[in-house]
């Protein structure tokens, strides 16, 4: 039996391979269909903001590689939760179609040529606040205080007024506001501090999402001599989500944390030193957080440093005048900061001071004994001296520690110098559109350890608009050994007079 089925076998494969091919095959092209919004990008996987009271518009358009595709006959259908909230190309959201927080939704985009799905998902967080973007602290003629918060998730957003906080909108601000700083902790912002000089509460914490309060610090009974704290002005420390700041009261400095103020920082009564508005640096960023405090003092016209006992930071003893400057009549101060050393555990900080347009900076640094495990200062010397015209008119002055220069603006243009060469540079000019100068201006907080986002306002009070103030947007991009920067956004006439601008757009 065998010897007949293998030839058989053998002769059908035979005829299979030698039988002739008809070509009978039908090919079909098929339509490749792409959905994105008007501007040509994909909504997959973005995230938009949306604060309450506002709308969000998306529309959409499809191509298709058939001519004979129509992009009229895609139907559209937006789905959260399994239920259709909108349908068609042009889809808008509120808070009557979708919750409170994220919303993840799903486009569903049917080819008309084949039937099939096109599908794409991207979320939208509803809530009070944003989660990135800006945060301008302004003041009205009669100084009360009104916050704007301005989406960079938002491409429709504008500067928003938030003239209410809490749960139940119950919380307004206090007068002559002071800093707005976003919280930016564990690579994400999750609440912001807001300061005002007067006010029943002048400090807030609140959570970024709902905006009810945290923290908060009563102005009546927390001053000095026991009756009311008016604060001028506070250097919030580095990376903290407890409030950690510096404020000063009457040139005296003293340590904020958890919504508790402690008496003056410096612990020896016998010492008296006036550090002016604002006139000092401190350590507030990592190990070297309350170790060390630079200020110019009024009372002396010295730089002197002061620093901790060892034991309690945030509480520092009489300075090592032997440590300080000569005097320097006829000087002001300017501007401060600092950094850890690159390589080392040791910490520098850098003081602008300017007599005139004579600018000169002095440093000192905090190294660390390894015996001890203690900070010690260094003598204050000067490392470099210059001109700078106009620097009487600086606005807002400041020192980025991540790219280790000061900055600060002049009419509409913000300037760039690094410590060891006063020598200032042009470093963003706005545009020529008749908003006024440059009220107030920051960078992003803390996100990346480089620079690529700056806000900035202006004011234009002879302006006949209801609003004067101006916001704009740069981003700074990369471009071989430096950054240009790029306007991204600009909102022209959309706030009041701006204090302070909290950049979170990383």
């Amino acid at each position: 039996m065998k010897q007949y089925i293998i030839p058989f076998i053998f002769a059908l494969l035979c005829f299979s391979s030698c039988s002739k091919d008809t070509g009978n095959y039908e090919y079909t092209d098929v339509n490749l269909m792409t959905v994105t919004d008007t501007a040509g990008e994909s909504i997959s996987a973005k995230n938009y903001d949306l604060m309450y009271g506002e709308t969000l518009t998306l529309e959409m358009k499809a191509t298709g590689t058939l001519p004979t595709f129509d992009p009229k006959q895609v139907q559209y259908n937006w789905i959260l939760n399994e239920d259709t909230i909108a349908k068609g190309g042009a889809a808008k959201f509120n808070a009557d179609n979708l919750r409170s927080g994220e919303n993840q939704i799903i486009l569903y985009a049917k080819d008309p040529t084949n039937g099939l799905d096109y599908m794409t998902a991207f979320k939208i967080n509803l809530s009070a606040s944003i989660s990135k973007g800006f945060f301008i602290l302004t003041a009205d003629a009669a100084n009360n205080t009104k916050t704007y918060f301005r989406s960079s998730l938002n491409p429709q957003s504008e500067p928003n007024l938030v003239e209410h906080f809490g749960i139940d909108q119950e919380i307004t601000l206090g007068s002559h506001p002071i800093e707005l700083k976003p919280i930016y902790v564990n690579r994400k912002y999750s609440g912001l501090y807001t300061y005002t000089a007067q006010g029943e509460n002048v400090f807030y914490q609140f959570n970024l999402n709902t905006l009810s309060p945290v923290r908060s610090l009563a102005g009546a009974g927390n001053g000095l001599d026991g009756g009311n704290l008016v604060i001028t002005s506070v250097k919030p420390f580095w990376n903290s989500e407890t409030g950690e700041a510096f404020i000063t009261e009457k040139g005296q400095v003293r340590h904020l944390n958890q919504g508790f103020v402690k008496e003056n920082a410096v612990s020896d009564p016998t010492f008296k030193y006036d550090f002016g508005k604002e006139d000092y640096v401190a350590a507030d960023y990592n190990n070297s957080r309350g170790t060390l405090l630079m200020g110019f003092d009024h009372l002396s016209k010295r730089i002197m440093v002061l620093s901790y006992n060892g034991r309690i930071r945030n509480q520092f003893l009489k300075p090592n005048l032997d440590l300080a400057t000569d005097e320097l009549p006829g000087y002001s101060y300017v501007t401060s900061g600092g950094n850890m050393v690159s390589g080392s555990n040791d910490y520098t900080f850098y003081m602008l001071v300017r007599n005139g347009s004579a600018v000169s900076c002095y440093q000192t640094s905090a190294v660390l004994n390894y015996e001890d495990n203690r900070y010690y200062p260094q003598k204050v010397e000067l490392v470099a001296g210059g001109t700078i015209a106009n620097i009487d008119k600086a606005v807002q002055p400041k020192y980025h520690r991540w790219t280790s220069a000061f900055y600060f603006a002049v009419g509409r243009t913000i300037y760039r110098m690094t410590p060891t060469s006063i020598i200032a540079r042009e470093f963003i000019t706005l545009p020529d559109d008749g908003t006024g100068d440059i009220v107030s201006w920051n960078f992003d907080d803390d996100a990346h350890r480089t620079l690529k986002n700056i806000g900035i306002a202006t004011y234009n009070g002879a302006s006949s608009q209801a609003k004067k103030g101006s916001l704009y947007h740069y981003s700074l991009i990369n471009e071989g050994e430096g950054t240009r920067p790029s306007l991204t956004s600009k909102d022209l006439y959309k706030i009041d007079k701006a204090v302070s601008l909290g950049v979170a757009v990383q």
